[in-house]
């Protein structure tokens, strides 16, 4: 990932910039941690922390997580706009009308075929919302 990254520098596709260069390397850590764990599950006793960019637009955070999700060799893994993640989570809870705990349902759904989940424009200004992710949330990382 690193590797691409900087020729993408030396190939005038980017200019450097430090904050970029620190989210590679932030990046290129969690991945080495991923493989690891895919590679020796029973080494990895708690969840590896994830990672949050934030920053004004056109700073490259979605190019970054894409160079990232591009390179990282793990099978079971999503991207997707968070937009688009929060109307799937909406229609799955319509869906499951009159069920009990129906977070739980999603939750499992998704952690049973997806170890790795990442997000581009991740925004919440719906209190509802915000609500619903984190009893969803809360089920997803108790999986």
């Amino acid at each position: 990932m690193k590797k691409s990254y900087q020729e993408r520098l030396v190939n005038k596709q980017l200019d450097f910039d430090a904050a970029q260069t620190q989210a590679i390397d932030a990046l290129v850590l969690l991945s080495e941690q991923l493989i690891e764990r895919q590679q020796s599950p029973k080494k990895f006793k708690k969840p590896i922390p994830g990672i949050y960019f934030h920053g004004r637009v056109g700073r490259g955070k979605t190019m970054l997580m894409d160079l990232f999700y591009q390179q990282l060799p793990i099978k079971n893994k999503k991207r997707i706009h968070f937009h688009h993640f929060m109307e799937s989570v909406h229609q799955q809870l319509a869906q499951l009308t009159g069920k009990s705990e129906p977070l739980n349902h999603i939750a499992k759904a998704w952690a049973k075929n997806i170890e790795l989940l990442c997000f581009d424009e991740f925004f919440v200004s719906d209190i509802g919302d915000a609500m619903l992710l984190r009893g969803l949330f809360s089920a997803l990382f108790s999986q």
